[in-house]
């Protein structure tokens, strides 16, 4: 059976290679996808980027995307910004919507261009037109900030709406926050709920850990133990480093769980390696109170 996969690893790259000779330009993009991976054919990402260039440079978008990507964030080749928007650029002009979303992620973060929220917003504008609901996700986040000067949560509120109706459902998270706290929204927190629950089930990792804080209890929702260490659990799990600190602080405490404080440090280390504050807080004076534990019993 490896044998065969193997063959037919090997006849895909042939056929591959003989349709990119001829201009085939998604051809072009797959065949460089197998050297940029190392898929039965040794790594080579100068070869990769001469293929991406070809696709690019022969209509197939998604190739000029991979190269901004890779000169943007210094990927297998030198960092360049200006090369970086220029295939951006290329994608958002040939109709490919993230290319849009990621030349006004250019322009937002001020990468190899002055920064400039307008353009953002029109780019983001652009591309929640075409069907892309990350820039949809994008661009409610600039009106939700007021970042380019003029704040408007009803218009934030209604383009995570589009966004959270989509398969991905992305922004669902994010509304959910809005009738949280009641912000160009009325305040609903059964509704903030359903959209936490729904961000949570398409791995949107910010949904379950709100999941898990609400949970905890207060005047509008019951306190549930298990469901909040479910959810907190999940967080975790999914690398959402603040949500490991509240998991160990449940095994520090014993809410909900039995007291471990093996699983306790394990868990704010967890955390602090991802970047949480508090995580790093929680670990040292752990292991602080151990280390004075252990002199006292010497």
């Amino acid at each position: 059976m490896l044998l065969m996969s193997l063959n037919s690893f090997a006849s895909s790259i042939n056929t591959l290679q003989q349709a990119c000779d001829k201009g085939v330009a998604d051809s072009c993009a797959n065949l460089a996808a197998f050297y940029a991976n190392g898929n039965t054919v040794k790594q080579n990402f100068t070869t990769a980027r001469q293929l991406y260039e070809k696709a690019c440079t022969g209509g197939d978008i998604l190739g000029c995307l991979n190269l901004g990507d890779w000169y943007r964030d210094g990927r297998y080749l030198p960092q360049n910004y200006s090369t970086a928007l220029a295939f951006y650029q290329r994608a958002c002009d040939s109709a490919q919507s993230l290319g849009c979303t990621e030349l006004a992620d250019m322009y937002a973060q001020q990468l190899g261009v002055k920064q400039d929220y307008p353009k953002a917003e029109m780019l983001y504008q652009k591309a929640c037109n075409s069907h892309d609901h990350l820039g949809c996700v994008k661009l409610a986040r600039l009106y939700q900030e007021g970042l380019h000067g003029v704040r408007n949560l009803a218009k934030a509120a209604a383009l995570y709406q589009k966004s959270c109706a989509s398969v991905d459902k992305l922004g669902c998270s994010q509304l959910g926050d809005l009738y949280l706290k009641g912000k160009g929204v009325g305040q609903n927190y059964p509704q903030a709920m359903v959209l936490f629950k729904q961000a949570c089930d398409s791995n949107d990792m910010v949904g379950c850990f709100n999941l898990g804080v609400l949970y905890k209890g207060n005047a509008m929702v019951a306190q549930d133990l298990l469901k909040m260490r479910i959810f907190f659990t999940k967080a975790c799990v999914g690398n959402l480093s603040f949500s490991c600190t509240e998991l160990g602080e449940l095994y520090l405490k014993a809410q909900g769980v039995e007291q471990d404080t093996d699983k306790a440090e394990q868990l704010f280390k967890k955390a602090c390696d991802g970047g949480s504050h508090e995580g790093c807080t929680n670990l040292a004076f752990m292991r602080y109170a151990k280390t004075q534990m252990t002199n006292k019993n010497k």
